[in-house]
């Protein structure tokens, strides 16, 4: 299978066929709707392998705060799944901030913009946490692709798009949630 190409192999295509027919199991055929849904699935995966690296960036950022950092931030968080109205101000500051940084006002960071929210955000945090890492540049270009593959006919990041990465982020923290409580390196 690796050795020669199989593009257009009759294998290969069946297998395509079925995977798109699983789309719609009550009808034969694939329609435009199916291939559509099956692009849909690819691009949220992909966003997932993207973003996975990048969270576990951070998880080693983090590594390196204090004890004492990592206890305000895990209190922090656990206080925000239980408590509607601290997440709802958090949320509100975090939208205040994004669109302080959206300079001209289209609704959408360029990457410029995107890094001067970076830079920001991790002003509010220092205050907030008493320290924080900023992330490198290549990370916050990285989060900036990624972000932007929520709709990528369109540069720039919506507010939505930074929404919908959400879903995909949460369920990262989820699954590295015990990396974070690894004794700090310094």
């Amino acid at each position: 299978m690796f050795g020669e190409s199989t593009i257009g192999d009759d294998h290969e295509n069946n297998l395509w066929y079925d995977a798109y027919n699983l789309m719609s199991p009550t009808k034969e055929g694939v329609s435009m709707e199916d291939f559509g849904g099956a692009m849909e699935i690819l691009r949220n995966l992909i966003i997932r392998k993207t973003m996975e690296p990048l969270m576990r960036e951070v998880f080693l950022r983090m590594r390196k705060f204090k004890k004492e950092t990592m206890s305000k931030i895990q209190e922090e968080m656990e206080a925000e799944e239980k408590n509607p109205e601290l997440y709802k101000k958090l949320h509100d500051e975090f939208i205040a901030l994004w669109q302080e940084c959206d300079s001209n006002k289209d609704g959408v960071l360029t990457m410029d913009e995107f890094k001067v929210f970076n830079m920001k955000n991790y002003e509010k945090q220092k205050t907030r946490w008493g320290e924080a890492k900023m992330a490198p540049e290549d990370e916050i270009e990285g989060w900036y692709n990624a972000s932007n593959m929520f709709t990528p006919s369109k540069d720039g990041i919506s507010l939505q798009d930074f929404e919908s990465g959400k879903e995909v982020i949460q369920e990262i923290m989820h699954r590295y949630r015990g990396y974070m409580t690894f004794k700090p390196l310094v």
